[in-house]
C-alpha cells in the first residue's frame, strides 16, 4: 500500500535539498493520477503545516470543455 505523505515529504526534502527524485511510478508500478492526487493533497498539507499559506488556485484550461464553459474559445 502506498503511503501517500511519505512520497510527499521526500518530494518536500527534495525541494529543500535541491535535489531531482526518481519518478514516483518506477517505484510503485500501480501509481495513476487519482494517486497522483492524494500526494498533492499531502504536500499542501504539510506546507500548510509549516507555515506556507494558500494564495490561489491554478485552473487549467486545455480542454475545449473548460474554455467552452468559461466562453475562452472562438
Amino acid at each position: 500500500m502506498i503511503n501517500y505523505r511519505n512520497i510527499a515529504e521526500d518530494l518536500i526534502k527534495a525541494e529543500e535539498q535541491r535535489k531531482a527524485i526518481s519518478c514516483i511510478s518506477d517505484q510503485h508500478l500501480e501509481f495513476n493520477q487519482e494517486m497522483g492526487y492524494k500526494v498533492q493533497q499531502e504536500l499542501v498539507k504539510l506546507k500548510i503545516e509549516s507555515g506556507h499559506r494558500v494564495t490561489a488556485y491554478k485552473m487549467g484550461l486545455t480542454s475545449f470543455a473548460t474554455l467552452s464553459a468559461l466562453f475562452l474559445f472562438h
